[in-house]
């Protein structure tokens, strides 16, 4: 959250200082800053990536058949794309500097762990029609409630 809040504030400040081509360059700027100039472009894509795919869907409301098994295999390309981030994630994670891994975990690992196990979860659910139609799944706290709860 600590991006897009930035962003929000940043760009009210001097809104004519951020115009719509110059989004990109924000993304990289505050790379650079926060996390070093080698990851001005990796970075960026991650959590561009990340809000795209919460923007198709947020957390709290992802639920076992959001996302279609059979229609364009959605589901199995979503939770592909939630590990595709994650992974690209972690790699960075290990390579960054021992003093910005912390905040690179907090604002970027982090979430995409969290909403990637909770769409795994939900796709994991929707293929077994049997456990869902008994209701299992509402006797247990997914991790999309459990990702909800420690973000509150």
């Amino acid at each position: 959250m600590e991006f897009p809040i930035e962003f929000f504030l940043t760009l009210a400040w001097n809104p004519s200082r951020w115009p719509k081509q110059a989004i990109a360059d924000y993304a990289r700027k505050w790379t650079k800053r926060d996390f070093g100039s080698e990851y001005a472009t990796e970075i960026p894509y991650i959590i561009s990536a990340c809000t795209k795919l919460n923007g198709a869907r947020k957390p709290e409301l992802v639920e076992p058949d959001v996302f279609s098994l059979v229609h364009y295999q959605e589901a199995g390309r979503v939770l592909a794309e939630w590990q595709s981030l994650v992974s690209e994630a972690e790699q960075i994670y290990a390579r960054l500097p021992e003093n910005v891994r912390d905040a690179f975990y907090e604002i970027v690992l982090l979430s995409g762990k969290g909403v990637g196990a909770c769409n795994r979860d939900q796709h994991h659910r929707q293929k077994q029609p049997a456990v869902r139609t008994a209701g299992a799944h509402q006797h247990q706290r997914s991790s999309c409630e459990r990702s909800n709860a420690v973000r509150r």
